[in-house]
């Protein structure tokens, strides 16, 4: 019996990718460095909604509403009875020897990532357990890993590829071996009509 389980949604158009691609550099060539983003540039700490062509990003945005209610459907939220939101929106690019520590987006519901450009040994997210600090099995070896025994699970980026999970999930991104990584992430909100 499963008692506990978290779903990972993805689907895939690298062709809003090479649309977005112009777009996100676009926006991040006018977003200055910070330090809080080593070896990057992130739109997060400027993020302003005005900022934003919200015509351009259209097809991106339809984008990530078509894939929530795909991921609401298979959680059983019942569209009908719940309001869904999009809180934020940014585009990052990571350079060599970027990363992004463990965090969660805790006070939203869902979150997402989408691949806009990932050059060969662009780094990968790792999505961790609840409680994995305090498994202590963690350190025995195992025939295989499954749903079961694995604390964390590691997914390499792909081009036009969508990530979408519960934004209370523990998430990183290793240590960029690429000269360039680009994604925008999102948090969207859910709430009762």
């Amino acid at each position: 019996m499963d008692l506990f389980t978290d779903y990972l949604h993805t689907d895939n158009d690298e062709k809003l990718a090479d649309y977005l691609y112009p777009i996100s550099k676009k926006y991040l060539e006018k977003t200055p460095t910070d330090e809080r983003y080593e070896n990057g540039k992130t739109t997060f700490y400027n993020k302003n909604s005005n900022d934003y062509n919200k015509e351009e990003l259209n097809p991106l945005i339809n984008f990530i509403f078509k894939n929530a209610i795909k991921y609401l459907d298979v959680i059983k939220i019942d569209i009908k009875k719940n309001y869904l939101h999009l809180t934020d929106l940014w585009f990052s690019e990571m350079y060599m020897h970027g990363s992004h520590a463990l965090h969660a987006h805790a006070t939203e519901d869902l979150s997402g990532n989408f691949y806009i450009h990932c050059e060969e040994k662009s780094s990968s997210i790792k999505f961790f357990k609840p409680g994995f600090y305090y498994n202590k099995m963690t350190d025995l070896n195992f025939e295989e890993y499954n749903n079961y025994n694995s604390t964390m699970w590691k997914i390499p980026p792909k081009k036009g590829t969508l990530l979408m999970w519960q934004s209370s999930l523990l998430h990183s991104v290793d240590t960029n071996l690429s000269n360039s990584r680009i994604a925008v992430s999102f948090n969207l909100r859910i709430t009762k009509i």
